[in-house]
């Protein structure tokens, strides 16, 4: 096994360092002489003054020689420079090599987690972090700690773990890349206002509430995005918020003790030893949680600081005036285990973009009910309750079936099973209650329309998916409505109540959906799957390309 570490700050220095002993090991410099220096000398005067490296290290200022054979790639470098770093890289890197993250911030301007930059810059490999309460000087010293290697692929975590634990520095496993990734981010502007208020003189129970209320801050936001919440009171979250923000030796910590003692923040980065990620990562915070509809208050005030629209001096007192709230608020507490695909789920949700304002609040009052409930998908634990429907969509227009108890035309759709996922739903409900066998787009289900409405004594928070049909006639059994036909698609619109017609004219934007505008068109010109799915890692996508010709 090789292991290749791009880039020589202290950080990527330690971390080749602590490996070469055990396995085979290469860092990668941007200058010549720093890379000679290293390999010559085992030192690195730059970001290491005064320690001595693993005789075992060697370093190079070749990328195509760093990764000749590399089995895993490490890219340490920081976050403004790691998307060069890594276009750079591309042509290079091994087709069977992992790539792992040690950098703790967002691109600017796309606001994109690091290993989102790797896996775009350099698809088809395993993507992951490796983060935790670590600091170089530590570290290399050989105090023991402890870090999260985190990837989906719960196989290649495991090898990671046993190839790059050591003595002193044990490796746990974790599946949640995007909430590891946010809490690394996000800590450094945390720990920039507790260097703040300790520079200011305020004593350590102010300084433990902005640790404990960030934290809060992290995994709002962590889990907006899709993390786990267990992953914030873990090594990526509160053990590396607590080294970061309590640590003299913390860069973010110190910078902002500067800026309490009145040094602008040009002057303030000047005077720090090497990069003050927090800096940068604010204003892309800031940017994330507005986005995502979360309160940031303490990033808020920190970017505020940076940008020069605020003092010092009013960060703490402006952070203790706000509007009281529960200290829960905004954080999901679920006894019961939440499903591996809802993180998926809500991710699209967020993404979704409602055709009108009744389906604007219908997203809204299913993401609620998605973070407060405790079984939102299990129809017997309470009154509200998800479930989902299909617009199926064949050469003949659109399916739709006579409700027996509301008299209504409307798609077929119904409760969840249990451990049922939702798209898996609209498939098995479509099937029971017309004959149909809709399958979803070969790019993946697409969420096509979402809506709140009352059923009775229960509410449904109905998830609606796009499902394509052949030339099958409806087939409904016994006991179920009888009356299924297909629909043009204006008839559609006329006969749906307004439940319904928002998701039909949803389907009417779809390209290629001039094929379904009258009922009986011709088999050839019907419609088609989307093109692809717009969807990263999320287990459905909210919109399509095109629609193509359906199975037969």
């Amino acid at each position: 096994m090789r292991v290749a570490v791009l880039g020589a700050g202290a950080w990527g220095t330690t971390l080749a360092a602590l490996w070469a002993p055990q396995v085979e090991t290469v860092l990668w410099a941007r200058r010549a002489e720093l890379a000679a220096t290293i390999t010559a000398e085992h030192r690195n005067p730059d970001y290491l003054p005064g320690v001595a490296l693993a005789p075992q290290l060697g370093a190079t200022a070749s990328l195509p020689e760093a990764m000749a054979g590399a089995d895993v790639v490490v890219f340490a470098s920081p976050s403004a420079v790691l998307p060069e770093v890594a276009r750079a890289a591309a042509y290079a890197v091994e087709r069977r090599a992992v790539l792992l993250s040690v950098a703790k911030g967002l691109e600017a301007g796309t606001l994109r987690r690091m290993s989102e930059v790797l896996a775009q810059a350099i698809p088809g490999r395993p993507v992951g972090v490796l983060t935790g309460p670590n600091l170089a000087h530590q570290v290399v010293a050989g105090h023991p700690t402890a870090a999260v290697v985190a990837l989906s692929d719960e196989g290649v975590a495991t090898q990671l773990r046993e190839l790059l634990s050591t003595p002193t520095f044990r490796l746990y496993t974790n599946g949640d890349v995007v909430g590891c990734e946010v809490a690394g981010a996000l800590k450094n502007v945390v720990a920039i206002a507790t260097g703040i208020a300790a520079g200011i003189g305020f004593a350590e129970n102010t300084q433990a509430a902005l640790v404990t209320r960030g934290l809060a801050e992290l995994a709002r936001l962590g889990q907006a995005l899709g993390g786990d919440p267990l992953t914030f009171s873990g090594l990526a979250g509160l053990g590396d918020l607590v080294a970061t923000c309590t640590s003299p030796e913390s860069r973010n910590r110190t910078f902002g003790q500067r800026l309490a003692t009145g040094l602008p923040v040009a002057a303030a980065l000047a005077a720090s030893r090497g990069v003050v990620e927090g800096v940068r990562t604010a204003a892309a915070a800031l940017e994330l949680g507005e986005r995502h509809g979360v309160e940031l208050p303490i990033v808020e005030q920190v970017a505020a600081v940076l940008a020069g629209e605020r003092r010092v001096d009013e960060v703490v007192p402006a952070l203790m005036l706000r509007e009281g709230k529960a200290e829960l608020a905004g954080l999901r507490r679920r006894r019961n285990p939440a499903p591996p695909w809802l993180p998926a789920l809500v991710a699209t949700l967020r993404a979704h973009d409602p055709v009108d304002a009744r389906e604007e609040a219908a997203r809204t009052g299913i993401l609620d009910a998605l973070e407060r409930l405790e079984a939102p998908f299990d129809r017997h634990a309470g009154p509200t309750h998800v479930t989902a429907s299909a617009l199926v969509v064949g050469p003949r227009g659109v399916l739709l079936h006579r409700h027996r108890r509301y008299r209504r035309w409307m798609q077929p759709g119904g409760h969840l099973e249990p451990g049922e996922t939702p798209w898996d739903g609209a498939q098995r409900e479509t099937l029971e209650e017309t004959g149909i066998a809709g399958v979803h787009p070969a790019s993946g289900p697409v969420l096509l329309h979402v809506d709140v409405h009352p059923a009775g004594e229960h509410v449904h928070l109905d998830l609606r998916y796009l499902l394509l049909a052949g030339e099958a006639e409806p087939s409904p059994p016994a006991g179920e409505s009888q009356e299924v036909r297909w629909f043009g698609l204006e008839e559609a619109v006329g006969a749906a109540d307004e439940a319904l017609r928002g998701a039909l004219v949803r389907l009417a934007d779809l390209p290629g959906a001039a094929a379904l505008r009258a009922a009986d068109v011709d088999s050839t010109a019907g419609p088609a799957l989307p093109a692809k799915s717009q969807a990263s890692d999320a287990a459905t996508t909210t919109t399509s390309e095109a629609i193509a010709t359906p199975p037969e």
